[in-house]
């Protein structure tokens, strides 16, 4: 009896990538890191902003703001540089004639 489960497909997808499973698996991993990294500097900008603003030292306000957004424009350039590569290998394995939903 043939399984037509979910991890089965998802076993079967990773074989026909074949060499660029290594390319696929990293581009989601960094896809993951830097978008979670974005968000993890939206809510330190929020918080660092209402610490500033409570303790009155506003003095620290540009640096601290400054540093935030440029790690969260740090963490969308290296988003924004791993889905290309995705779509390029998705490109490539579907010109290969082994798609992975014709199994």
């Amino acid at each position: 009896m043939k399984k037509n489960g979910l991890f089965s497909i998802f076993v079967r997808s990773m074989k026909v990538m074949d060499k660029r499973l290594f390319i696929y698996l990293s581009g989601i991993l960094f896809m993951s890191v830097s978008f979670s990294l974005f968000g993890v500097m939206e809510g330190l900008l929020m918080k660092a902003v209402v610490d500033i603003a409570q303790s009155r030292q506003y003095e620290r306000l540009i640096p601290t703001v400054g540093f935030i957004v440029l790690s969260g424009i740090l963490s969308l350039l290296v988003y924004r540089k791993a889905i290309p590569r995705l779509a390029d290998l998705r490109q490539s394995i579907r010109y290969m004639g082994d798609s992975p939903t014709n199994f």
